[in-house]
């Protein structure tokens, strides 16, 4: 079964986009994926610069 942060990824809204990209990210964190938990929150901030939850789920695994 598809998760529902992946259907997400096909939506027109762009806030729709990001927060299932943030979802998707917070599913890699969980997995200790690093890599594409960064990509998954990177993106969901080009979409929407606004989303908090993808900027400090970020920052909790990237250090400048």
């Amino acid at each position: 079964m598809e998760h529902p942060a992946r259907i997400l990824l096909d939506d027109t809204d762009p806030r729709a986009r990001a927060r299932a990209h943030t979802r998707l990210g917070e599913r890699a964190i969980a997995r200790e994926d690093w890599p594409t938990a960064e990509a998954h929150l990177r993106e969901a901030l080009d979409l929407d610069p606004t989303d908090r939850e993808a900027r400090r789920l970020l920052s909790a695994i990237v250090k400048p």
